[in-house]
């Protein structure tokens, strides 16, 4: 690892604590995703495919997200999740859910790349938001 560490987390115990939650959530957008599909394919029948994966892919939910049990956060941006690392870019998307305890960090369209299980969501926040201050 390269870089001044801004902040260190092991958060095994809140990734657990919220697991029954994110289970329903992936269910939740699957079935919607199904649902979907059952009803444009009623109505535009093998158009509806092409259509359904556009949609999929540019503005729904995505149910897979990156939750590390251990991360680091770099001063140059990069956040070290176990065996995975990300480069932080000015494009992405940091936002803070202090009820869940977590920081997320999204692309383009609003799909939701990481997410940072935290006891001081709104720290990490902040931490997050002055390292993508200072990208190039």
């Amino acid at each position: 690892m390269s870089g001044e560490v801004v902040y260190e987390s092991d958060t095994t115990d809140l990734k657990l604590k919220h697991r029954r939650k994110r289970i329903l959530e992936v269910l939740f957008i699957l079935g919607f995703d199904i649902m979907l599909l059952v009803l444009l394919f009623s109505f535009l029948e093998w158009y509806a495919i092409p259509l359904y994966f556009l949609g999929v892919l540019l503005f729904f939910p995505s149910p897979y997200v990156l939750i590390p049990d251990k991360y680091t956060i770099m001063k140059d941006g990069t956040i070290h999740a176990g065996k995975r690392t990300l480069q932080l870019k000015k494009k992405h998307k940091v936002s803070a859910n202090t009820k869940d305890e977590f920081v997320s960090i999204s692309a383009s369209f609003g799909h939701e790349l990481l997410r940072l299980y935290t006891s001081e969501p709104d720290k990490v926040d902040m931490l997050l938001r002055a390292v993508l201050e200072g990208l190039k």
